[in-house]
């Protein structure tokens, strides 16, 4: 199987609007990656948000993007995911007798899920994150659901009584006890969560995906310091990869 040994720096492509994925995908995977092919990446940030650009995105391998499984940009690209991020549903006793769920209005459909689940109870909508968690602190509300990652703090500080994951594997983060998953969901997709990490486009040599695939099989689903990385910002550590280009 052949295998791939750049000749010169690699260009890990941010594309505008997407800085949270890429310093996520950055500080995560850029040194062990770097260390392993003995070639040096650098993150370059350009607008590549639209189809003629990507259309003319390189092939060639020395060209990566980076990104969120959400906004993948053709099913036919590769894709390489180090971490994802988890919906929360974070509950404290609240005086209402009634179930109140807050939630961003960006998590409007998973929280309506929820509920319905539960089969009781009202959605409580609000702009953000910290307004929802918020609420929640101050018992305007029995629950919220948040990401993952704007959760950390709060859990930390022991102002929320219990925690449950939406998905289908525990959360386990650093200086926090692990979360388990929502009882309720049982074989129900509530919420898909996003991973993060980057794709290369149809047409990328053989060459370099063999060698993607082997650093992602033996060293990234391995690697104790990108799983602590995770477990430190409130990522769940769920390496993959799919193989969609040239196969």
């Amino acid at each position: 199987m052949p295998m791939w040994s750049p000749e010169k720096p690699i260009a890990l492509i941010v594309p505008a609007g997407e800085a949270f994925a890429s310093a996520a995908v950055a500080e995560a995977l850029v040194p062990v990656m770097q260390k392993r092919l003995k070639q040096t990446i650098v993150l370059r940030f350009e607008q590549t948000a639209g189809t003629g650009s990507l259309a003319d995105f390189p092939a060639d391998g020395y060209s990566w993007l980076a990104g969120i499984s959400t906004d993948i940009p053709d099913r036919s690209w590769t894709a390489y995911y180090a971490v994802s991020i988890p919906l929360l549903l974070l509950e404290n006793s609240s005086p209402s007798e009634e179930y109140i769920l807050a939630c961003p209005a960006s998590e409007k459909e998973s929280g309506e899920k929820v509920l319905a689940l539960m089969e009781s109870g009202t959605l409580k909508i609000l702009p953000d994150t910290p307004s929802a968690v918020a609420s929640l602190i101050k018992k305007e509300s029995s629950a919220a659901l948040v990401r993952s990652t704007d959760a950390v703090s709060f859990l930390r500080s022991g102002r929320i009584e219990t925690a449950r994951v939406l998905d289908a594997q525990p959360l386990k983060l650093t200086n926090a006890e692990t979360i388990y998953p929502l009882q309720l969901i049982n074989s129900v997709v509530i919420h898909r969560s996003p991973s993060l990490g980057f794709y290369l486009p149809p047409g990328t040599p053989e060459d370099v995906l063999n060698t993607l695939d082997s650093i992602w099989d033996h060293e990234i689903k391995n690697s104790e310091e990108i799983a602590r990385w995770a477990a430190d910002r409130g990522f769940a550590f769920s390496p993959e990869r799919s193989r969609r280009n040239n196969e």
